[in-house]
């Protein structure tokens, strides 16, 4: 109608590693918000936007200007929820990036996450290079540019109407930054001097 205000769509980015509980949040957030979810992996393979990398089977390389495209296309009012592993890939992007009010970064407990991704029956290499990641929070270190947009929710032992407690309670707060440390715990740095050995094994072929 005639002077009725438009609303800008926002973006919020939700951000992890594989298995951390992305889909699932990002689907609880929707709902709470009333907005549409977009996962980047889903539309790459279903509009066949990346190719097998032979050194890396069961991975694929993304052709990353067609994804952005194709996320930009499904952008949606209110608000859109983009759930991926490689946040940077979005926040580069100038017209998604002036979009974004927030990233919500899950965080969980690397032997959790081992345990929990073992349990999904993945292939051993893919789940040591997937906790190995979190261990060394390789998706933090994506967004330390955007730190003051950034809420770190640690996910680890509770449910997600918790884990959507806590970032509306950071929301408030802005209690923005990436805090988390899992080398600081001894059982985590351990584990992942065994887990790196046991990859290094992996990529040699032995």
């Amino acid at each position: 109608m005639e002077g009725e205000k438009r609303v800008e769509p926002f973006v919020i980015i939700v951000a992890g590693t594989p298995g951390v509980g992305k889909s699932t949040f990002s689907r609880a957030l929707a709902e709470e918000l009333q907005c549409k979810v977009v996962e980047p992996s889903l539309i790459a393979v279903e509009r066949s936007l990346g190719r097998p990398d032979p050194e890396r089977p069961g991975t694929l390389i993304i052709d990353e200007e067609a994804l952005l495209r194709a996320v930009r296309d499904e952008l949606s009012r209110p608000c859109t929820i983009i759930s991926t592993h490689y946040p940077s890939l979005f926040l580069d992007d100038p017209s998604l990036y002036d979009v974004t009010a927030a990233v919500a970064l899950l965080r969980l407990n690397p032997l959790i996450l081992m345990r929990r991704l073992e349990g999904r029956g993945w292939e051993r290499r893919k789940v040591l290079e997937n906790v190995m990641a979190e261990a060394l929070s390789s998706v933090a270190h994506e967004v330390l540019d955007y730190g003051d947009m950034v809420f770190e929710i640690d996910v680890s032992g509770i449910e997600v109407n918790e884990a959507l407690d806590v970032f509306f309670e950071k929301l408030v707060r802005w209690d923005s930054g990436v805090k988390l440390d899992w080398l600081s715990l001894d059982e985590i740095a351990v584990a992942v001097a065994s887990w790196g050995a046991e990859l290094d094994l992996h990529e040699n072929g032995s």
